[in-house]
């Protein structure tokens, strides 16, 4: 409520509605009087408050509804447009103010134009009988993530342009880790639509509004809950009015905002068929796209459910032969079946694993043929979601639940069909294919016949499920049992889904087989096939393909290069996710998201290295969630027993208060030498990459020892063997101002007390020439002459007596020194000699800059 005269609308809004409500209002004596009559409320402090809050301090999104009841009751009200456009809530939140037909002329076209302004978002404006009413709509840039991986295509992106770094907290809070699945169950990805995140657990749905945390309905639902997404695909999907929950053999189609059923979906069966559970989900349109897949063993809690009735644990005789040695351990430590039993249960996994033999957990080492562990469907088809009619149906043999994929008005996937003959012209195929270029082969080829993997690619049209063509393919190398699919720009990848605990292979060059295929969409011919050598299931943003830990170009599948920071050499683009390895990429077109054992980001717009939010877990597959302008990261640590503080709901939002960027550690292993140019921010948190594209890299470099095993110690490292008593000094520089310098961050932090660096800018054998540029400011406290130093280069003084306060000035400005010429051999020695440093009461010498440039290259003995 942006002003109140005496607090009785808040009031009345908190007895008519369960609405939060707080009152701003700035006139001591009002504010005073509106909680002496709030005070008599016992909503006071609970749902109503009262404050003169800056509208400045107020986060972004949180308010569903603005009004004034000091606008309504006619008071001259100068309300500031902008910030309450800021903080309305998009997608629906309304702005209401009351008794505009006495305003001055013109007044009101004023506040619409401001709000539409300040709104960065499509809205809807109506002004009549004395009432202006604006709603703020989608906010201009954002996306959606209506499946497990984004969208129908399966890129695990979105085209989200509002998510981007610097990122900060927005809200946290629920859902937390109560009603979630076990965190190794790998269990379905939130879904992030039309400002509302919708998030699934055990057998139970939950939405809250994804702007400010808001709960918006949770349902019970049995048979809604799915593990082993990575093999088993989705559940749940979503457009913007609905929420679509597939449970045993059907769909329920909820309201997004109330989550009551619409509409009930089931999977086709004719009279006396098969009965099938519904596998895969999908929306595009008006359709909703499902499978019928192959029943799973047992229900999920089919363990407990078995070992327990009446509150009991059942006699060891009752229990299934199986489940016998299991019920005695367990009742060793729970003698009842209560709540820690059923938590034991659900950190133990005994909830989700025994319900069927999944593919293995842990990845493939080694090109494979199709297990028998598959996750299989046997047959597609589609619905009309606003007449619940059956569209048309596909029967098919085998198809794997994660195959299916829609773009370009077409449906794909696999069949494991092929007979003898079609086998012989896919391995025909890939020898002219060979020949060709478009296929490069690797030891895939040498593997016998029964090993390799030639499966039918089948394309439907999505309106009508007619055939458009159909083709055997070896795929031999490009995910086997856990091969899945994704179309990008009439471009149709197949891929393995691995994930979890290859690092230690991975560096060996171990995991150099795992192929990527790509075919033409319309016509299914190929366009190229390679070993790329990576980590897990890429992730496809506009013509990139992030293959972990690199990226290659998708219609070609060439590696994509940068240039190096240091060298200047054109060296791999690649990223490094140091910690706990599994989980896949989400990515927007500015950002990378992923585990590491806490959340990893990486700023892909400025290329400028690996950030990490720590004190959470992500999930075990997909809980980093791009979408409605918004980085959502749902809870995921169900069950585990690591020392994660935050069990909880974080959303980051951008927020551009803290500036260009911030720190992160630069991520390559290509050579640093030799030095072409080399730029150190003394004291740092983390490396920073400049509006002009420089990086300036922290010293001391980042400890980074927490890496796990092969990626310990991950980013660039250097040593300088600084001499003296160093010592780092560091502080925020986030709205900090410093005369002088374009990049006032690197004047935040510092070494003082350094007397000696060695600079390593070459290899052996190497000289060069170079310009050094050296950056001084005085530290909070200085005076003149607290701080006086000579400056030695290579061991020839080339400033004497550099007194850094003094040379500031009064405005304390930064001090910047440049000498040209500088003749190096392998390493540049830069020396801080203190003036009367006997008589100094603080350290003699201070440090924030160094950068380096070279000019001239040369072997040592030119």
């Amino acid at each position: 409520m942006a002003g109140a005269r005496d607090g009785r609308l808040a009031l009345a809004l908190a007895r008519e509605t369960q609405m939060n409500i707080v009152v701003i209002e700035h006139d001591p004596e009002r504010l005073k009087a509106i909680r002496n009559e709030l005070y008599l409320s016992v909503l006071y402090g609970n749902r109503v408050i009262a404050a003169d809050w800056d509208y400045g301090e107020l986060p972004d999104y949180f308010a569903n509804l603005i009004v004034s009841e000091r606008v309504w009751l006619g008071d001259d009200v100068h309300l500031p447009m902008d910030q309450l456009a800021r903080v309305l809530r998009p997608v629906g939140g309304v702005l209401l103010l009351g008794s505009t037909a006495s305003w001055p002329e013109g007044r009101a076209g004023r506040v619409i134009d401001g709000l539409k302004a300040n709104a960065k978002a499509a809205h809807e404006v109506s002004h009549a009988d004395g009432w202006l009413k604006f709603t703020r709509g989608k906010l201009d840039g954002a996306g959606s993530w209506t499946g497990l991986y984004g969208n129908n295509s399966k890129t695990s992106s979105t085209a989200d342009r509002l998510v981007k770094g610097p990122l900060g907290v927005l809200w946290f809070g629920e859902p937390g880790s109560e009603h979630m699945v076990d965190r190794h169950a790998r269990s379905v990805s939130p879904l992030a639509i039309n400002g509302r995140l919708f998030v699934q657990g055990m057998e139970v749905v939950m939405a809250y509004d994804a702007y400010n945390g808001t709960f918006l309905w949770q349902r019970k639902i049995p048979g809604a809950v799915r593990v082993r997404v990575d093999v088993d695909s989705s559940n749940i999907t979503a457009n913007d009015d609905s929420l679509f929950v597939a449970a045993h053999d059907r769909v329920l189609q909820l309201d997004a905002q109330t989550g009551k059923t619409r509409r009930e979906f089931r999977v086709p069966r004719a009279p006396g068929g098969k009965a099938l559970r519904w596998g895969n989900i999908s929306i595009d349109g008006d359709t909703l796209f499902g499978t019928g897949a192959v029943p799973l063993a047992n229900e999920y809690g089919y363990l407990w459910n078995a070992l327990v009735k009446n509150g009991e644990w059942v006699a060891e005789a009752d229990a299934p032969e199986k489940a016998r040695a299991r019920l005695k351990t367990v009742k060793a430590s729970y003698p009842r079946p209560d709540d820690r039993a059923y938590d034991y249960f659900k950190r133990a996994g005994l909830h989700w694993y025994p319900i069927n033999t999944f593919p293995d957990w842990l990845p493939d080492f080694k090109p494979s043929a199709v297990s028998d562990t598959i996750m299989l469907s046997e047959k597609v088809f589609a619905y009309d979601i606003s007449t619940g009619d059956l569209l048309w149906e596909h029967a098919g043999k085998s198809i794997p639940n994660i195959s299916l994929v829609i773009g370009g008005d077409r449906v794909f996937f696999l069949q494991d069909d092929v007979n003898e003959t079609e086998r012989k012209e896919a391995r025909d195929s890939v020898r002219g294919s060979i020949e060709g270029g478009s296929y490069i082969p690797e030891g895939e080829q040498k593997l016998a016949e029964k090993d390799r993997d030639v499966r039918r690619v089948v394309c439907l049209d999505a309106k009508s499920g007619k055939a458009v063509w159909s083709r055997p393919y070896d795929l031999t190398g490009s995910g086997g049992t856990k091969l899945g699919l994704a179309y990008q720009d009439n471009k149709l990848l197949f891929f393995g889904h691995y994930s979890n605990h290859d690092e230690g292979p991975f560096n060996k060059g171990e995991l150099s087989w795992r192929r990527i295929t790509v075919l033409q969409g319309e016509s299914g011919s190929l366009l190229w096939s390679k070993p790329l050598n990576y980590r897990r299931r890429p992730t496809i943003v506009g013509d990139t393909v992030y293959i972990e830990p690199r990226r290659c170009d998708l219609a070609t599948g060439e590696i994509q290069k940068r240039t190096h920071p240091i060298t200047g050499e054109t060296v791999e683009w690649e990223f490094v996710r140091p910690g706990h390895s599994c989980g896949i990429v989400t990515a927007t077109p500015h950002n990378l998201f992923f585990r590491s054992y806490s959340g990893a980001i990486v700023n892909t717009e400025q290329d400028s290295g690996l950030q990490l939010f720590g004190g959470m877990r992500p999930g075990c597959w997909n809980s980093m969630i791009p979408a409605n302008g918004l980085l959502s990261m749902q809870e995921a640590s169900a069950g585990c027993t690591c020392n994660y503080s935050l069990r909880t709901t974080v959303v980051l939002k951008n927020k551009p208060q803290k500036g260009h960027a911030e720190w992160a550690v630069f991520i390559s292993q290509a050579a640093t030498k030799p030095v072409k140019h080399l730029a150190i921010n003394f004291g740092a948190p983390g490396d920073m990459r400049a509006k002009d594209g420089s990086v300036w890299f922290s010293y001391p470099r980042p400890n980074t020892k927490e890496g796990r095993n092969a990626f310990a110690n991950y980013g660039i490292k250097f040593k300088l063997g600084e001499k003296g008593k160093p010592e780092v000094v560091q502080s925020d520089w986030v709205g900090k101002t410093i005369a002088g310098p374009d990049k006032p961050w690197l004047y935040t932090s510092a070494l003082k007390g350094v007397t000696r660096l060695d600079v390593p800018l070459l290899d052996k054998e190497q000289a060069g020439r170079y310009t050094v540029r050296l950056g001084f400011a005085a530290l909070p406290g200085d005076t003149e002459g607290s701080r006086v130093f000579d400056i030695k280069l290579q061991g020839r003084t080339v400033l004497k007596s550099l007194d850094v306060a003094h040379a500031g000035g009064a405005l304390g400005q930064v001090v910047l020194r440049e000498f040209e010429g500088v003749e190096v051999v392998e390493n540049l020695t830069v020396e801080l000699v203190p003036v009367n440093a006997k008589n100094a009461k603080v350290a003699p010498t201070v440090i924030h800059t160094l950068e380096v440039n070279r000019e001239q290259l040369r072997a040592a003995n030119e």
